[in-house]
């Protein structure tokens, strides 16, 4: 009797063991950015939560639909989970300067490739390349100086100053928090990210095919996700991070401290047979896009 429950206790504790030990990676059925999200999500939270079954779940969800809406899907409500992280933290009027690129960039290259994870290289990287797109654009001196006088923006200004409210939270926590800030808040992102991934493919399910998903008992095949030993994180380094993420030129040049300079300007060659027009249409704004609060409560 003693012995067959020393037996029955090693095999609880063996399987229990095994379990705490794996975790579902997602396979290249899955986008790269949701998979990193996903792997991030298992890999990086800390206690004995697991999302083994949420992430069952949604392998099961994904059955149901095409690769079409499967990758809609898994790219939109991921993006959508980080401007949802985002919302509504108010961003200091000094991180919209250009300089705030230059500190990014600098703070990054310091910290040790080993400690970097994928998701958040990715991440970051890719934050760092739309900072790069705005901030080098011929308008933005513009902006700068109307936001320092108080004057009022621009249509351009307007659209710059919507994006950047999007994405200088990011840097702000990265720049409040360092690394374990930003994985702190991408764990949040990615949380958010697996919930809605799920909800949505529940309701696209219930909306194309006229039944609502309702999982029984457990599926133990997986066709999206493989079951794998959780990695040691301590010797990770960016090595799976590598290729297309290194493409991202996040270099600027020294940017203007006041007015426009004129290295900012296009160099653009006059059409000689350009004619003015008589007379100009009258100008409008209705056109703008709609405030980023407004478009959110939307989604």
């Amino acid at each position: 009797m003693n012995k067959s429950l020393l037996i029955i206790f090693g095999l609880i504790v063996f399987f229990t063991d095994v379990n705490a030990k794996t975790y579902l990676r997602p396979n290249d059925k899955i986008p790269s950015d949701a998979a990193m999200a996903l792997e991030f999500l298992q890999l990086y939270t800390s206690g004995p939560k697991s999302w083994d079954k949420e992430i069952r779940n949604l392998d099961q969800l994904l059955l149901h639909l095409s690769e079409e809406e499967r990758l809609m899907i898994l790219k939109s409500e991921l993006y959508k989970a980080i401007l949802k992280t985002s919302r509504g933290v108010s961003v200091e009027r000094a991180n919209y300067r250009p300089q705030t690129l230059e500190r990014l960039q600098e703070k990054f290259g310091k910290v040790s490739p080993e400690k970097w994870d994928p998701f958040s290289t990715f991440f970051l990287r890719a934050v760092m390349s739309d900072l790069k797109r705005i901030m080098l654009d011929a308008e933005y001196p513009n902006f700068i100086n109307n936001l320092r006088s108080n004057r009022g923006l621009t249509a351009a200004g307007r659209s710059f100053k919507q994006k950047l409210d999007v994405l200088l939270p990011w840097v702000q926590w990265y720049f409040e928090g360092s690394l374990p800030g930003l994985k702190q808040k991408l764990l949040q992102a990615s949380e958010i990210a697996l919930k809605l991934f799920a909800d949505r493919a529940s309701n696209l399910i219930f909306m194309t095919q006229f039944e609502k998903f309702d999982q029984k008992e457990e599926v133990k095949s997986l066709r999206f996700f493989e079951v794998q030993p959780i990695p040691n994180l301590a010797s990770q380094d960016e090595s799976s991070s590598e290729g297309a993420l290194k493409q991202i030129d996040v270099s600027i040049p020294p940017a203007p401290q006041e007015g426009l300079d004129e290295k900012w300007v296009p160099k653009i060659a006059p059409d000689p047979d350009y004619q003015v027009p008589e007379t100009l249409p009258e100008p409008v704004d209705d056109w703008l896009p709609k405030p980023v609060d407004d478009w959110l409560d939307n989604m």
